[in-house]
């Protein structure tokens, strides 16, 4: 009787709770309710530079540096032969479809702020750095997928149902002009370098990506090669803005980096990433642990250094141009002191003695 009795109190409580609830105003959040002011367009463009940096590590935070990116210039130490990292897989490949996924949820949520932006009554200079970024990241997107993919559905309008129609393949040629048209308006509506960190995009990094763009239009498989005549403007007009030049000691841009010094003449525009794989908060990725100086101890800062640069590369440096290479891949590696000691150990026995079997089937140590 008593189970009953406190089965009944709880039965009560639900009932009352849940006709509290269905009196609610339901508070999720929605596009008519959503794109309010400055503050929520902000938030839904960090939405937008967000894939970059995806979760599962197919951008730039992993896959973009990493395994997409292998050649005859570089491999993978301890990799089994079935593996994207020796470049066998297929379309089925978790690592390629998250990838293909990834960069259709950043031109979703281009589409889905290019939509709503100008619903905002707000500073119009403010407004229309945040529309153009949207625009350039919508063009940026699309130009990895082709990069990797070629011919993709091109998509401008957001999602509005799962019976949405699926778009249909667009031509190279339907794409890369979306591509262009996207970052030249952009090119007018973005900040100038340097008013803002340069995790934002700026003129000067549109002009610098559309040059890359023309590049790519000029070569395979377009083969457009009126487009280098826009290579030389943009790359001119990025050196005419004087807002940029190479840091005359090539090692201090590897030295800045690691203390954090942020360096927006060197770098036109940088993925934000933050985090240091302690905490609920992590963004920082796999740079330097995939892609490091091998090195077994967390207070240094571990890296199994799976990546490892062919001789043929390296070779290519000559000896003329050694702290280049020295500082793009590195002639050593970290070990424990416990590591050292027992190497030492090895090699000093190896060195001072050798086995010698005698007649009779015992063994001898005498020195080498």
């Amino acid at each position: 009787m008593k189970r009953i009795f406190i089965f009944s109190i709880c039965i009560a409580c639900l009932t009352s709770s849940c006709s509290k609830l269905l009196d609610k105003e339901p508070d999720f959040v929605t596009t008519e309710k959503y794109f309010r002011n400055e503050s929520e367009l902000m938030n839904s463009l960090n939405g937008v530079y967000n894939r970059l940096i995806d979760t599962y590590g197919r951008m730039y935070s992993r896959g973009l540096f990493s395994y997409l990116v292998v050649s005859d210039e570089a491999y993978f130490k301890n990799i089994s032969i079935n593996n994207i990292r020796v470049m066998v897989m297929d379309a089925a490949d978790l690592d390629i479809t998250r990838l293909w996924e990834t960069l259709y949820e950043g031109i979703n949520r281009a589409n889905l702020l290019l939509e709503n932006v100008d619903r905002v009554e707000m500073d119009i200079t403010k407004r229309n750095a945040i529309k153009g970024e949207a625009l350039f990241m919508r063009g940026y997107y699309y130009y990895i997928l082709t990069d990797f993919f070629g011919k993709v559905p091109l998509k401008l309008s957001s999602t509005q149902s799962p019976n949405d129609p699926y778009p249909a393949q667009a031509t190279l040629a339907a794409l890369y002009t979306q591509i262009v048209k996207d970052m030249q308006e952009a090119e007018n509506l973005v900040y100038e370098s340097g008013v803002v960190a340069n995790e934002r995009v700026c003129k000067t990094a549109v002009q610098a990506v559309l040059a890359r763009v023309f590049l790519k239009m000029a070569g395979q498989p377009l083969n457009d090669h009126a487009r280098y005549q826009n290579v030389i403007e943009y790359t001119d007009k990025v050196i005419a803005s004087g807002k940029h030049q190479l840091n005359p000691n090539y090692k201090q841009i590897f030295i800045n980096h690691s203390q954090d010094i942020n360096e927006p003449k060197e770098c036109l525009w940088e993925v934000g990433m933050f985090g240091n794989k302690i905490g609920n908060i992590d963004q920082a990725g796999m740079v330097g642990i995939e892609n490091g100086i091998e090195c077994p101890d967390e207070r240094i800062g571990y890296s199994g250094g799976a990546m490892r640069i062919t001789a043929k590369l390296y070779d290519l440096f000559g000896q003329k141009d050694t702290m280049r290479r020295d500082w793009s891949i590195s002639p050593y590696r970290f070990v424990t002191t416990a590591e050292l000691r027992k190497n030492n150990i090895i090699v000093q026995l190896n060195f001072m003695i050798e086995t010698l079997e005698n007649g009779d089937g015992s063994m001898r140590l005498v020195p080498k």
